[in-house]
Order: structure tokens, then sequence, then C-alpha cells
């Protein structure tokens, strides 16, 4: 608002104007360029997880299993985030029967989070975007 002001009252500052518009226009292919990097990856990455064999994905932050949209629609995605919610993800799956889940995580490094009562028969890395990873751990319950 600024620029087309000084515009009109100064003439002279038309090539401020132009240096908006130049940038203006380098923003917006920045974010265009993001924006598809960003959707393409976090579409790959849903796409493996919904090919997965695991009866049930359950994901530690609950915004993962939203990223999936289109992917997750017939999925049995859940989110459980706390220790409270992990507890109660555990016996609800007990009771329906699941007998293999998969846990989403961010890998950091870190040994797999088990679901109480469930036990890690493996794992396996999946790219979200650049170079942070999720960490799927494969659960079965323990007898």
């Amino acid at each position: 608002m600024a620029t087309a002001i000084a515009v009109l009252v100064d003439p002279r500052a038309r090539h401020v104007l132009a240096r908006v518009a130049v940038v203006s226009f380098a923003v917006t292919l920045f974010g265009v360029g993001w924006t598809f990097h960003h959707t393409s990856s976090i579409g790959a990455a849903m796409g493996q997880l919904a090919a997965r064999e695991e009866s049930v994905l359950v994901f530690n932050n609950p915004h993962f299993s939203r990223e999936g949209g289109a992917y997750a629609y017939r999925e049995a995605w859940l989110a459980a985030p706390t220790d409270e919610t992990r507890q109660e993800a555990a016996d609800a799956l007990v009771a329906l029967g699941a007998d293999r889940i998969g846990y989403v995580e961010n890998d950091r490094g870190d040994v797999p989070t088990g679901l109480p009562g469930w036990e890690v028969a493996g794992t396996d890395r999946v790219r979200l975007i650049d170079d942070h990873y999720l960490l799927v751990s494969t659960q079965e319950p323990i007898e």
C-alpha cells in the first residue's frame, strides 16, 4: 500500500514499484515450487504408508495421519500421541483382534516406541520430506 501511495505522489518512485513487482514474482515462484515439493513428498510418503500390510497404523503425531488426505480415506489409522492414548489404542486393538499393527513416529535414531502389551517385530523408514524420515515399527501383541 505504501508503495502505491509513493508512486501516486512521486512519479520518480515508479522504479520502486517495478522492484516490488520483481520481488513479489520471485517470492510467488518460490512458494509455488515449495508447495509442489512439499505436497508431492508428503503424498509419496502417505502412499507408502497406505500400501503397508499392517491392519492398522497408529501415529504418535496426530497431524501425520491428517496429512494422509485421500490416501487415508479408507485406512484404519489412529492417532495416539500420549501415554494415555497409546494405552487406549493398545487396549482397543487387542479387543478388535488386531494381530499386526504399524506404529509411526519421527525417526530420531531412537529405539522405536512400543505400544503397551505389544512387541516390536521389525522397523522400516519412510522418507517424509527432504531429510526427515518416519520410523514405522511393525508390532505384534505379546502372548
